[in-house]
C-alpha cells in the first residue's frame, strides 16, 4: 500500500513539474520549468518560482507574469485547445472581454464560455465556401483561356503589322525633316524631288495616311504656292499617326510570347473596364487592365491617371502600375495592385497609403490557385468527431 502511495505521489509531482504557468507558450516552456527559483528573461533578477503569476510585477521585463495583467507590454498565450492558439497582450487578461475562444484569458472573472468548437466549425464552413468559390473561378478562367489564346494569336499579327508601320513612319519622318530643312533654306534641287517621290511611294504602299497629297509629288505641284505649309501639315498628320500606333503597340505588349507566360491566368481581363466609386462619393476609379488606372473626380470632373501598365509581371499576387501623372510639386503617381481570389472581378478598395502612392485590392478569378481537394484537415475532423461524441 505504501509503495502504491509513493508511486501515485511521484506521478503527481511529475505532473506538477510538467505543468506550465498560465499564459506561457510551448516555445517558452524551457524558461518556465518548475524550479525553486525563476530568473527574469533579461537576467536582471532571480526570484522564487512561487512569485510567477502572483499578480505582482517583480521583473522589469514582465516575464514573471505571463498569465496576469500585472505587467505592461507582455503577452498571454491562449491554448485554445481544438482550435488555433492565439497570443494577446497581457493587459487584456481578466478585463471582462473574451479574447481567447477557450475563455482562458478570463480565468479570474469567469465570464467567458468555451467557443472553440463553434469557431472551428465556422472555419471549416468558411474553407468549404472558399473552395467552392475557387473551383468556380478556376473553371471560369480555364473556360475563357482558349478564346483568349486565340485572340492572342490575332493580336500578335497586329503587333507585327504595327511594328513595321512604326519603322516605316520613322524612316519617312527622318526624310521629311531633311527635306523641310532644304525647302526652308530655299534649296529645291532634283535630289529633293527624288526624295519626295520616295516618300510618296512609301506612304502609298503602306497605307499610312491620306495619299491625295503624297501622290501629287510632281515638280509642278511641289513648286506651287502653299506647298511648304501643306507639307508641314501632312508631316504633322504622320506624327499623330505614329503616336496613335505607338500607344496601341504599347497596349498590345501583353500578347508578346514572353508576357503571355507572365499573364496567362489574367488574359481574360483584356478589354474589360472595372469601375469603383469611393464610399464618400468623392472619386470614381476606372481600371482598364493592361492599360491604366484613372481617378475621376465626381465633383471636380477632372481625370488623373494614377498608374499605367508597364508589363512588369505579377509577383506574389502583386503588380505595379507605375508612370501615372506627376503630383503637384511631388513625385510621379503609381499604384500597387493586390490580387485576391474571387468568382467575380471587382475592386474592393483603393487608398493613397503614401503621397502619390496608391494601393488597390482587386478580386478576380485569375488570382485563384489550383484547387486542393484535401481542404479538410484530419485533425479538425477528428476533433469534431470527438466533440460530437461528448455532446451526445
Amino acid at each position: 500500500m505504501k509503495i502504491l502511495f509513493f508511486f501515485l505521489f511521484f506521478l503527481f509531482i511529475l505532473e506538477r513539474q510538467s505543468e506550465l504557468p498560465r499564459g506561457v507558450s510551448p516555445e517558452n516552456r524551457h524558461l518556465y520549468l518548475n524550479k525553486p527559483t525563476f530568473t527574469c528573461h533579461d537576467q536582471s533578477k532571480t526570484i522564487k518560482f512561487s512569485y510567477v503569476n502572483d499578480n505582482y510585477c517583480d521583473c522589469e521585463d514582465g516575464s514573471d507574469e505571463p498569465g496576469t495583467s500585472a505587467c505592461s507590454e507582455t503577452t498571454f498565450y491562449c491554448k485554445n485547445e481544438g482550435f488555433k492558439p492565439k497570443i494577446i497582450f497581457s493587459n487584456r487578461v481578466n478585463d471582462y472581454e473574451c479574447d481567447c475562444c477557450s475563455g482562458e484569458d478570463e480565468w479570474e472573472t469567469g465570464v467567458c464560455e468555451n467557443t472553440c468548437l463553434i469557431e472551428l466549425q465556422k472555419e471549416i464552413e468558411k474553407e468549404k465556401e472558399l473552395k467552392k468559390q475557387r473551383k468556380l473561378a478556376f473553371e471560369f478562367r480555364e473556360a475563357r483561356n482558349p478564346k483568349v489564346f486565340k485572340l492572342a494569336q490575332q493580336k500578335r499579327k497586329t503587333l507585327t503589322t504595327i511594328e513595321k508601320k512604326l519603322q516605316i513612319i520613322t524612316q519617312i519622318l527622318n526624310k521629311c525633316n531633311s527635306i523641310f530643312q532644304k525647302i526652308h533654306s530655299g534649296v529645291f534641287d532634283q535630289q529633293t524631288q527624288q526624295e519626295l517621290q520616295q516618300i510618296s511611294s512609301m506612304v502609298s504602299s503602306s497605307s499610312l495616311s491620306s495619299t491625295s497629297f503624297w501622290n501629287q509629288m510632281s515638280p509642278k505641284f511641289t513648286r506651287k504656292n502653299g506647298f511648304q505649309q501643306k507639307f508641314v501639315e501632312e508631316v504633322h498628320k504622320l506624327e499623330s499617326q505614329y503616336q496613335h500606333l505607338a500607344e496601341k503597340y504599347l497596349q498590345l505588349q501583353l500578347f508578346k510570347k514572353e508576357n503571355l507566360e507572365l499573364y496567362q491566368n489574367y488574359l481574360y481581363l483584356y478589354n474589360q473596364v472595372i469601375n469603383f466609386k469611393t464610399p464618400d462619393g468623392e472619386y470614381e476609379y476606372i481600371f482598364k487592365p493592361f492599360i491604366s488606372l484613372v481617378q475621376h473626380g465626381l465633383k471636380s470632373n477632372n481625370d488623373v491617371t494614377i498608374g499605367s501598365w508597364g508589363s512588369l509581371g505579377i509577383d506574389n499576387f502583386q503588380e505595379n502600375y507605375p508612370n501615372g501623372e506627376q503630383c503637384w510639386n511631388g513625385p510621379i503617381r503609381k499604384v500597387l495592385i493586390h490580387f485576391e481570389c474571387s468568382v467575380n472581378s471587382e475592386i474592393i478598395s483603393i487608398e493613397e497609403t503614401d503621397r502619390c502612392f496608391y494601393e488597390m485590392v482587386f478580386k478576380t478569378p485569375g488570382a485563384c490557385q489550383d484547387i486542393d481537394d484535401d481542404y479538410d484537415d484530419d485533425y479538425k475532423q477528428q476533433f469534431l468527431k470527438k466533440s460530437n461524441k461528448k455532446e451526445l
